[in-house]
């Protein structure tokens, strides 16, 4: 069942492109209220009827219904930025930085970077551990810099 944003008619045709009542386009990539089934506008965090929180990873653009009900965990990043992620897609682009020799981690969203408490509820506690094991591994390599006072 689908909710017209405008007007909050309900009606069952999925693959509609407008509503059967006020011919408000539907957006295909509208934010459904898991509360509620109102299909919101997209990007928004809040439902516009019933105001539960809703939104989509800024990755996989997965909502946290769909999330949870594979079986996955949401996250919302701890920063100012606030921009949500499952912690899969974060888990991801924390080992793809990792790759790339990049240590400070950022968000997925806007590169703000993410703070030690943020990447271990990202990768749980032995995972942090082990990263920061591996990055402290690195600094062994390091030489002094020959400029004086440096």
């Amino acid at each position: 069942m689908r909710t017209c944003p405008q007007c909050t008619f309900a009606f069952n045709d999925a693959d509609a492109a407008c509503c059967e009542v006020c011919d408000a386009p539907l957006q295909p990539d509208a934010v459904v209220c898991p509360a509620c089934t109102l299909h919101n506008e997209p990007g928004a965090t809040v439902c516009a009827s019933c105001e539960q929180p809703v939104w989509r990873c800024s990755a996989c653009t997965g909502t946290a219904a769909q999330i949870e009900a594979d079986g996955g965990t949401v996250l919302v990043c701890t920063l100012p930025c606030q921009h949500p992620a499952c912690v899969a897609c974060h888990r991801r682009h924390v080992s793809a930085q990792d790759e790339l020799g990049q240590h400070e981690v950022t968000c997925l969203t806007c590169d703000a970077p993410l703070d030690d408490a943020s990447l271990r509820a990202i990768l749980g506690d032995d995972a942090h551990a082990r990263r920061a094991e591996r990055l402290l591994g690195h600094v062994g390599r390091l030489v002094d810099c020959p400029t004086p006072d440096c």
